[in-house]
């Protein structure tokens, strides 16, 4: 007879999964449909920002920002990659002329609702991002699927001597292209 045989086993808790709104993330449970189409934002001798990554899926489009430095470190300047006055700063205007800015997960519980969402037309979310010394991504999450054939991103980082700056980012019919997103489950 073992110490433990006395001992009763709990029953595990029931795993509750969090439904995230459309507006939060890329859906999971769709492979969404490669957008063929990169950019370059604004360059220095030191630092390039570009447009990469760019999925369509039938709610929304995901893409990255990335900023790349070759002759200094981005880890020791982190704080003025993403907050403070010298911050990478970046939306979108999109072909109908409306504004967009990237907004960051802030929600008062966990997981959001469909009651926090920032605002009532399009929305503009930072859905992940990372970096090393020299470079770093800000992954992003437009929804709605935007109508038109491009959208026109608008870059600055004081803190790397990049002023505002625009890149047209054509796409085509991203309705079309996202037809070809596919269902997982």
């Amino acid at each position: 007879m073992s110490f433990f045989d006395s001992d009763p086993t709990p029953e595990p808790p029931a795993e509750v999964k969090p439904i995230f709104p459309v507006w939060f993330r890329p859906p999971i449970d769709v492979l969404g449909a490669s957008v063929a189409q990169q950019c370059l934002i604004a360059s220095t001798p030191d630092v390039v920002a570009l447009v990469t990554g760019l999925t369509a899926y039938p709610a929304g489009l995901s893409f990255n920002i990335e900023v790349r430095a070759h002759s200094m470190e981005l880890h020791t300047g982190h704080a003025s990659v993403y907050d403070g006055p010298g911050r990478v700063r970046f939306g979108l205007e999109l072909e109908d002329g409306s504004a967009v800015f990237r907004n960051r997960p802030q929600v008062d519980d966990w997981p959001p609702v469909e009651d926090d969402r920032p605002n009532d037309g399009p929305v503009l979310m930072q859905s992940g991002g990372g970096g090393s010394d020299e470079t770093f991504a800000f992954g992003l999450w437009l929804t709605p699927l935007p109508l038109g054939t491009y959208f026109t991103v608008v870059f600055e980082w004081p803190a790397a001597n990049m002023p505002e700056t625009r890149c047209v980012v054509s796409f085509g019919d991203l309705h079309q292209i996202a037809l070809n997103a596919q269902q997982l489950w």
